[in-house]
């Protein structure tokens, strides 16, 4: 299956036997979903063929495809989430005769008796999934366990033949999986039903898989039964020189921790070796394997919360004999912070500070390799001691890359504001679709993202463009909360169009490791580049319109003046097209720019919008060199705040900024007009 020159799945070849379990396993982005999105008709291959119970289906439609007894789940429930639960069930079975306005008024008892079995028949398959006690609620408000319980009904609703399930433990707490893993069994092995399972919990697959497919890079890597498959080293081999850091990279589920707990001996090795200083230590134990020299850092339950730091300390020098007190000063002079709380419970502290636990007990034994998993993980800068280069690469480059992408969309935010006098609250899903547009012709036309680029700003344009035109131009004389509030209800259609059109799972412009460039000691790679580029271009030819040319001071006027712009003969309706038009572009430019350095998502648009109005208005609303300002000020500070509060929390700073400007100074950095 091909996207714009890239193989999402290629050369996929495996066979699912009838009443059998099959698992499909792999890292993000192996093509596991796109593989399904093949199979239930979502997709139709560029090459290849799809054959089910002997018949090609290969191009069929999903709604042929279900009619023949292959139905698919998703990873994320797609509920009718105003119907009842039990209504949900009821709207699955094929062919029923009320579907049909004839049937329903001249037969109206076999459509009665029809709906009486389908109900009957939905009240049996909720008992059997133990959910009778939510028969008559409405599906959206179900635990997220409860509905993908509700999603498997809906199979059972159909007769399935062949059922893909796309990761039906995400999200699901361990009670309701565990029921979840008893009825997908007890639907294979006593009602025969066949099923595909996406899944990346290795204890679910164990449990109920076999064979087990697992891919890479859209194609099969092996196919076995599960331990087989979890013992195929795929020719892992790396040699580490000493002094030499090796860093192992890779995306979740690659196999980055299995490799480091399979040289420490946490796993067993059932082919090739293991080498150490010319020793063979394949199959030795932990124990051994640290009296060697190699400790071993986990990312995860790497302390022993209940004991002190200094006890802590004094189980990583446990193999050592006779004094530790040249241990214990090594660390502690590496780890200041310990030394302060060392009688401290180590399960009593910060993410950071139990990652210097961890390190510190490893490096009491002074080894020779050391193992780490994610070191940086919950730890802020200050702690690791970076020095200034290592603040500008890590932190400082990335939000000025950042504030640049929330600067153009700042700038279109900005315009609208001056000239039409409202939020435009639709904006960032605007530019979720400029992104998803460069996207298409990224896949559909092979050309190169930076050439679908301006693809994208000129489609954003015409829609941004089209919008005005459908609804806000029927609501300039209405009160501007109006306009606002149906702002918000054209983000809600673009959001849908999108999911509609693109999907919900993420995707990307290409794919592939990028490696930064050295420029006397600043590291940045070409995409960031060529986003901090665009964004000074494009502000500056929009600088030099504004104020060069004749439509762009008869922008500044309508922005100054409307009414007296109206008096000199300036279309105030062409302003407004202009506006619209320079706004939906950088929009887009904004969305294509977050998506190439990050990834593609349906609701990007919504998280983007929170930092560009706090850029707008940080830097003064109305003011374009403002929007710029607030722009980079409000990405810098989201890449620093991760210094000092968990990275998940980062989004908060925009709204820290917004609210602060408005309480503070609503006018800006800048002077600009209150929001």
């Amino acid at each position: 299956m091909d996207f714009g020159g890239f193989r999402a799945v290629n050369g996929c070849t495996f066979r699912v036997e009838e009443n059998s379990i099959t698992g499909l396993i792999g890292p993000n982005g192996a093509g596991k979903t796109t593989l399904f999105n093949l199979i239930a008709g979502a997709l139709t291959p560029t090459s290849g063929a799809i054959r089910f119970l002997g018949e090609d289906v290969t191009g069929l439609a999903s709604h042929q495809l279900f009619h023949k007894g292959l139905v698919r789940t998703f990873q994320i429930p797609h509920e009718f989430h105003k119907l009842t639960a039990l209504e949900n069930l009821m709207m699955v079975p094929p062919s029923q005769p009320g579907e049909s306005l004839f049937a329903n008024w001249v037969a109206w008892s076999r459509v009665r008796s029809t709906e009486r079995d389908v109900e009957s028949r939905a009240y049996e398959t909720l008992e059997f999934l133990e959910l009778t006690h939510v028969a008559h609620e409405r599906a959206g408000n179900l635990s997220g366990g409860q509905k993908k319980l509700l999603e498997l009904g809906r199979t059972m609703m159909t007769d399935a033949r062949l059922v893909l399930l796309d990761e039906p433990a995400a999200g699901v707490n361990r009670t309701l999986l565990r029921k979840l893993e008893t009825k997908i069994e007890i639907l294979n092995k006593e009602r025969g039903y066949t099923f595909i399972l996406i899944e990346h919990d290795m204890e679910m697959i164990e449990k109920l898989c076999d064979p087990v497919v697992c891919m890479a890079e859209g194609k099969v890597l092996i196919e076995g039964d599960f331990q087989a498959v979890r013992s195929d080293p795929q020719d892992v081999s790396l040699t580490v020189a000493q002094d030499e850091i090796v860093v192992i990279v890779g995306p979740n589920g690659a196999g980055k921790s299995t490799a480091m707990k399979s040289v420490f001996g946490l796993l067993t090795i059932r082919g090739g070796k293991m080498l150490f200083d010319e020793d063979d230590i394949t199959g030795w134990v932990p124990n051994r394997i640290v009296q060697r020299g190699i400790c071993y850092v986990p990312q995860v339950d790497n302390i022993f919360r209940e004991m002190s730091i200094h006890e802590n300390l004094e189980m990583g020098g446990f193999l050592k004999t006779g004094d530790l007190s040249a241990a214990y000063d090594r660390v502690y002079t590496l780890f200041p912070d310990l030394k302060e709380r060392r009688k401290t419970m180590a399960g009593s502290l910060s993410g950071g500070q139990r990652q210097m636990v961890a390190m510190g007990r490893a490096l009491m034994l002074d080894p020779k390799l050391l193992l780490l998993d994610e070191p940086r993980r919950n730890v802020s800068g200050w702690v690791i001691g970076m020095d200034l280069f290592e603040l500008v690469n890590f932190y400082v480059v990335p939000g000025i890359v950042l504030g640049s992408i929330y600067a153009l969309g700042a700038v279109g935010i900005t315009l609208i504001f001056a000239i039409l006098r409202y939020a435009h609250l639709a904006h960032g899903d605007l530019a979720t679709l400029g992104a998803f547009i460069a996207l298409a012709a990224v896949t559909g036309m092979g050309v190169s993202p930076y050439v679908a680029l301006p693809i994208a700003v000129l489609g954003t344009a015409a829609v941004a463009v089209g919008i005005d035109k459908v609804f806000y131009e029927h609501l300039r004389e209405r009160p501007k909360i109006v306009t606002v509030m149906a702002s918000l209800g054209i983000a809600l259609m673009i959001r849908a169009v999108v999911q509609v059109v693109w999907g919900v799972d993420t995707q990307t412009y290409s794919r592939g490791i990028v490696r930064p460039e050295d420029y006397f000691g600043i590291r940045i790679r070409d995409r960031e580049i060529y986003t901090l580029l665009a964004m000074v271009v494009l502000v500056g030819v929009l600088q030099l319109f504004l104020t060069r040319s004749k439509w762009g001071k008869a922008m500044r006027a309508m922005s100054d003046n409307p009414n007296l712009a109206l008096l000199s003969g300036i279309d105030n309706k062409k302003v407004v097209m202009l506006t619209w038009v320079i706004a939906g572009g950088l929009c887009a430019a904004s969305g294509f720019f977050l998506g190439i350095n990050t990834e593609l998502k349906a609701m990007m648009g919504w998280h983007m919008l929170l930092p560009m109005f706090a850029a707008a208005i940080l830097g003064g609303v109305g003011r374009v060199e403002g929007a710029v300002l607030g722009g980079l000020i409000v990405g810098i500070a989201e890449e620093l705040s991760v210094l000092v509060i968990p990275s998940e929390y980062k989004a908060a700073m925009a709204f820290a900024i917004l609210l602060f400007m408005l309480l503070v100074r609503p006018t800006g950095l800048l002077k600009g007009k209150v929001l």
